[in-house]
């Protein structure tokens, strides 16, 4: 459906685009020369790194002195370079400010090599950065790489990395695990609005927030309405019983974005090591770490377990969510199938920030770590 989006839309609007494009381009030959585009390599999809062009809005050599290699990271791992630097053209400052920069990128929208809608395309040495203060940033990477995206709704400056993160997945997921075209549709019409200065940059809580309506339809029963936390959206699942590599049988009653709470007969210790099966992760199983533990409702014990990072992760929870024998036919790394579920599944601190955990939790009620 989302390929189906792309093509319909692009080729509807190519009236409009082209020949916008095209004075663009010829703008920036009269001004700055051939060529008029600029080509780089990025990581657009999973682990994919593709030539990715754009207009060449900079002066000439402009990324060998503005790179992430060359500039130390302060207070983003992002590299944003604010519209007013005089690294721009007078043209090119023009073609950002009304975010015509990626419009080449249509072009490989049509291919099939990009989205119309997806999280921005990233140069190696920022997703390294990236990844050196938030293990997770790889998870941006689900869902394909697009022209605009949830962040340029909310604008790249007035952003921090971890909301800029915590927005990309969000989207991630949602594809993943819940897409309606109606998504992209609100985030490319909304960007054309805000290009133009007809309506004011959106807040995270809002696009946040206007994501999740859009999606599809949540599979759980009405009853079982999502619960938004900070940390993070969580929903139920009708208890499922689950046996750990170790033979403990266990009840998973909640998931979320590396984060599961399950019920069990017998307490298992803070700190401890669970191999759940899973058929598409490299080891055969999916580790987690038990956060925190208290007695249920039901007199048995509920523990919150916190997930290993990492896209396999989350195919590995989409596993869970389908069932017994649901992932044992494919390999490892293998896109399975979507699943019906609305859901911005939260994030989780690491195994060595447990102390920490398990002291935000002491006064709640159990819900996944």
């Amino acid at each position: 459906m989302k390929r189906l989006f792309d093509l319909t839309v692009t080729l509807v609007m190519a009236p409009f685009w082209i020949p916008v494009c095209l004075l663009a381009a010829l703008a920036l030959v009269l001004t700055a020369g051939w060529s008029p585009i600029y080509s780089s390599k990025r990581r657009v999809h999973g682990r994919e790194v593709r030539t990715v062009i754009k207009f060449r809005t900079m002066v000439r050599h402009a990324d060998r002195v503005l790179n992430r290699d060359t500039i130390p990271v302060s207070d983003t791992a992002f590299l944003n370079i604010p519209p007013d630097h005089e690294v721009y053209t007078p043209v090119g400052r023009r073609i950002e400010r009304y975010a015509l920069t990626e419009i080449p990128q249509l072009l490989q929208v049509l291919a099939g090599s990009m989205s119309l809608i997806g999280n921005r395309p990233l140069p190696v040495n920022v997703v390294n950065a990236l990844l050196q203060r938030f293990p997770y940033a790889e998870d941006r990477f689900i869902a394909p790489g697009g022209l605009t995206g949830p962040v340029q709704l909310v604008g790249r400056e007035d952003i921090s990395d971890e909301d800029r993160l915590g927005l990309e997945i969000d989207y991630s997921l949602l594809t993943t695990l819940s897409y309606s075209y109606r998504i992209d549709l609100f985030i490319l019409w909304n960007t054309v609005l805000v290009a133009l200065h007809l309506r004011s940059a959106f807040t995270v809580p809002e696009v946040r927030a206007l994501m999740m309506r859009a999606a599809a339809p949540v599979a759980v029963p009405p009853d079982e309405l999502l619960e938004r936390r900070t940390s993070g959206v969580r929903f139920p699942v009708a208890p499922r019983s689950l046996r750990l590599a170790d033979g403990r049988q266990v009840d998973l009653c909640e998931i979320g974005y590396r984060g599961l709470r399950i019920v069990a007969d017998e307490s298992i210790a803070a700190g401890t090591v669970l191999h759940i099966p899973s058929a598409i992760t490299a080891s055969g199983h999916l580790v987690a770490v038990v956060c925190w533990s208290r007695p249920a409702d039901d007199g048995r014990i509920a523990m919150g377990l916190s997930l290993q990072p990492g896209a396999d992760t989350v195919m590995a929870l989409l596993d869970l969510l389908r069932g017994p024998g649901s992932g044992g036919g494919r390999k490892q790394g293998e896109a399975a199938p979507p699943s019906a579920a609305r859901t911005v599944l939260p994030h989780s601190l690491p195994a060595a920030e447990l102390a920490a955990v398990r002291e935000r939790h002491r006064d709640e009620q159990p819900h996944a770590a």
